[in-house]
């Protein structure tokens, strides 16, 4: 059986971290309000969270708001 960190790269691993970080500490926001914050470059976004982001093709962010999607 593989995993989802089997399938996601390192930038991808980063990104999925802070999007489950960010709901277990805000389980009211969504996943689009939190995804909204990194397209917009929120101030509140790690640097390094960001940077993983920015350097994610828009597949590989997809691939990871599908699998995020999930437990949300």
């Amino acid at each position: 059986m593989r995993l989802i960190s089997d399938v996601l790269n390192d930038n991808q691993k980063r990104l999925a971290r802070y999007l489950a970080s960010q709901h277990d500490s805000n389980p009211e926001m969504s996943i689009f309000e939190i995804y909204g914050r990194l397209w917009v470059g929120d101030a509140r976004v790690p640097s390094d969270v960001m940077t993983a982001f920015t350097l994610l093709s828009a597949e590989e962010q997809n691939t990871v708001g599908a699998y995020m999607a999930l437990p949300f």
